[in-house]
């Protein structure tokens, strides 16, 4: 009987219902880049997260340096969206006020009822004056302060912004505006300076249909799962009749070594598959007459920008690879077994 990471069992009959729908083959996976990572280094893993449904533990995402500088250059237009401005300030909120103020707000979320969208509980913390009062005692805390005492040290500017935080922002990644303006200045620097760069990803003057952080979808009917990707700039460039899939990547390494690290993190297993994603797209829409071309765009250390072209030998030893990869994963499937990685499920040991 497994135990899952949330503390649910499993009994050997749950697990062959949640399976059911794969073997017999009524529903089938789109895989993207990620998760066939995963597949391939940790099928247990896989197994347990896409097909038995056990949802990760997301956690807060911190602030990513490269994930700003994409969306400032890319989608400017929803920074609202994914990323909020924090208050700067030399006082901060003991763990105490902060653990009152975060159950307060646990406690509302709990009383919004999923089937009435209609009805949402007061997001006024003031509202909320029993309730912290009520955890307070339940910790502790305070307890020889008045209530309006104890109250006046949750409902401070800091107390309130917190709370705010945890109500409307939750959701988002909290930055300084230092951060902002650095990201900023750098993607308006990479703008100034490398206009062929923005030229082929439809950010310069050169006109065309620039498709920025799409999820484009792959059938592979040969297979027993289907594959998808999130792309972070395609554009076609009609009067040249050339398709530019363009894989931004911000790199904390020297400009001059990143084409060794195409091979170090992978990245020479995501290209193949966002090209053949980009070319079945290109069939779709009627463009079997128009040349892709892969490029990575690399804003470096020292802001140091470079592009580099993956060449047709490149992507189609890339594509080749690629396909073998999708025969691993495959064996997963046909064989229902995730026990181990691919390799070491083929014989007793592995020869290097």
């Amino acid at each position: 009987m497994p135990l899952m990471r949330n503390g649910k069992h499993l009994s050997d009959a749950d697990i062959l219902a949640l399976e059911e729908p794969f073997t017999s083959k009524t529903k089938r996976l789109s895989l993207s880049y990620s998760a066939h990572k995963i597949l391939m280094s940790d099928p247990k893993l896989f197994h347990q997260e896409k097909i038995l449904g056990e949802r990760k533990i997301v956690k807060k995402k911190a602030y990513d340096e490269g994930s700003l500088r994409h969306l400032l250059l890319l989608e400017p237009k929803k920074f609202d969206d994914k990323y909020y401005i924090q208050k700067e300030s030399k006082e901060t909120l003991s763990d105490n006020i902060k653990s009152i103020i975060f159950d307060t707000s646990e406690f509302r979320k709990s009383l919004v009822d999923p089937a009435d969208p209609t009805t949402v509980p007061s997001t006024d913390m003031k509202d909320w004056t029993q309730v912290m009062l009520q955890f307070m005692k339940d910790k502790d805390l305070f307890q020889k302060m008045k209530p309006d005492t104890q109250l006046a040290k949750l409902i401070t500017p800091l107390g309130l912004e917190y709370w705010d935080m945890l109500i409307n922002k939750s959701h988002l990644t909290a930055i300084t505006q230092k951060q902002y303006d650095s990201a900023k200045s750098d993607v308006d620097d990479f703008k100034l300076k490398e206009q062929y760069a923005c030229n082929i990803m439809g950010l310069g003057t050169v006109k065309g249909d620039a498709y920025m952080e799409v999820d484009w979808f792959l059938p592979r009917p040969y297979l027993p799962f289907d594959e998808h990707g999130i792309l972070d700039n395609v554009f076609v460039h009609h009067d040249s009749k050339t398709v530019f899939l363009n894989d931004l990547k911000t790199s904390s390494s020297e400009l001059n070594k990143f084409k060794y690290d195409i091979r170090k993190f992978g990245y020479d297993k995501q290209i193949p598959k966002y090209a053949n994603i980009v070319q079945h797209w290109m069939n779709e829409n009627g463009l079997t007459d128009y040349t892709l071309e892969v490029r990575v765009i690399v804003m470096a250390q020292h802001n140091y920008y470079g592009v580099l072209r993956i060449s047709a030998e490149t992507l189609s030893a890339y594509q080749h690879n690629h396909e073998i990869d999708l025969q691993k994963a495959k064996y997963h499937f046909d064989n229902w077994d995730f026990s181990k990685p691919y390799d070491f499920l083929q014989g007793k040991e592995v020869i290097i």
